[in-house]
């Protein structure tokens, strides 16, 4: 996976690389360490014989061997999935708001998964039988254990012609779900779907209130946020923070309050909270001003 990139920055390092460096560099052109390749990655990027984009998608593939499906996989929490035993139609209602093509399908509970089932092949039997059996629709579910690298996965996924797993953790319950597309995203950064909104992930609605995606990573919330929600490794995402200060999914409209923020849910899936309304508490209140007469 490496060699083009390695024949290109060597070109490159033999254009604007100091003659010493490049010297060394030139005895075995494909012996590089990976600390030479990054180093010579960086120097033709500074340089600006490679752009800024084309450097991501480098340095991605460079990481790329490095990481597992436990770094970018879905986590248990944001897994949307289906109950075996819902009805018809609260199927076809989560499945139509949730938007996803291949769902994991669970008996009780997420650690019992039955199989995966295509959005394709619910709506094709609704239309055929509306009280159709979701059983009936099940393909096998494919599992890959949370330490697994994600190149190898990436191959399996090739090989076998399929688009989702599900993450194992080390006492084989459910730990999450990992996609082609997660994986893609990955090595080349994020994929934009043609019916994907453009949307920031907080929202300000006015001068003390926002509207926050709580599946998006605390870090990157509070980039937006007057102050910090506290980040901790029990939890990286708002939808976590709310299930763990909960111990359990909220309903709509629920509140609960931290240091900082009063936090009311607007959107909720069976397994996580989509949305969520952060009102900052620790805002200052405007003193009209005096009209002198």
């Amino acid at each position: 996976i490496f060699k083009p990139f390695i024949w290109t920055l060597d070109r490159i390092s033999e254009s604007d690389a100091d003659a010493d460096w490049h010297c060394a560099c030139m005895v075995k052109h494909e012996s590089h360490s990976p600390d030479e390749l990054r180093l010579l990655m960086k120097q033709s990027k500074d340089s600006g014989a490679i752009k800024e984009d084309n450097y991501e998608i480098i340095k991605n593939a460079f990481d790329f061997t490095d990481h597992i499906a436990k770094h970018i996989m879905v986590p248990r929490p944001q897994v949307f999935a289906l109950e075996l035993s819902a009805a018809p139609q609260e199927i076809i209602a989560s499945v139509i708001e949730n938007g996803y093509s291949r769902i994991p399908v669970y008996q009780e509970s997420l650690d019992n998964v039955s199989g995966v089932v295509f959005a394709k092949d619910i709506f094709k039997a609704y239309v055929q039988n509306k009280n159709f059996n979701l059983k009936d629709l099940l393909r096998p579910a494919h599992y890959v254990f949370h330490n697994r690298k994600i190149n190898t996965v990436l191959r399996e996924f090739q090989s076998k012609h399929i688009h989702i797993a599900i993450v194992l953790d080390e006492y084989g319950g459910t730990d999450g779900i990992i996609s082609l597309e997660d994986i893609l995203e990955e090595l080349v950064g994020e994929i934009q779907d043609e019916d994907d909104d453009e949307k920031p992930i907080v929202e300000q609605i006015n001068a003390d209130t926002y509207n926050v995606y709580a599946t998006a990573l605390l870090e990157d919330i509070n980039t937006y946020l007057p102050r910090p929600l506290s980040e901790t490794p029990k939890y990286t995402t708002l939808s976590g923070l709310i299930i763990y200060n909960c111990n359990r999914i909220p309903k709509i409209h629920e509140k609960l309050t931290t240091e900082d923020y009063e936090i009311t849910i607007l959107k909720r899936q069976r397994n996580g909270i989509m949305m969520a309304q952060l009102k900052d508490l620790k805002m200052p209140e405007q003193v009209p001003d005096v009209v002198s007469v």
